[in-house]
């Protein structure tokens, strides 16, 4: 074989070679980009699904405490973000507790109202149901990263 030749096409199999690396090293970085925005835009999805329960659910739990039931249609949106945190949390156990509190509020509704004005301890660890929830909420978010 003519050395002419051999040079040129061992140039040619050089720069095909070099093609090919910048192609799958730009492929690869554009992948690890694109997961990487997937994950943080699926962290902030998570983490307003969870702030949005945790303020609805402590609406609804101060509601529970002084008033009865008396429209059950108030539980539909806490409901729907229930199952919309099975559908999304990575860690049963912030589905879980999220299913408790639901419950929770609703065995509140059927005990007798109290009046803070005679019982100012609404601080008090008896009170702070969401707890559990926002620990768990922590811990997934902190996982997940």
């Amino acid at each position: 074989m003519d050395n002419a030749i051999l040079s040129a096409l061992s140039a040619l199999g050089g720069a095909t070679l070099g093609a090919f690396a910048s192609v799958g090293a730009s492929w690869l970085n554009q992948h690890y980009q694109d997961r990487s925005q997937r994950r943080a835009q699926d962290t902030a999805r998570r983490e307003r699904l969870f702030s949005d329960f945790i303020n609805l659910a402590a609406k609804l739990y101060i509601d529970a405490l002084t008033h009865e039931l008396t429209d059950v249609s108030v539980l539909v949106p806490l409901y729907a973000l229930k199952a919309e945190i099975y559908v999304c949390a990575h860690r049963r156990d912030t589905a879980d507790q999220a299913d408790q509190i639901l419950l929770a509020i609703i065995k509140t509704y059927y005990e007798p109202n109290r009046d803070f004005r005679k019982q100012p301890d609404l601080a008090t660890a008896q009170y702070d149901m969401l707890r559990t929830f926002t620990i768990a909420c922590r811990e997934e978010l902190i996982d997940y990263r």
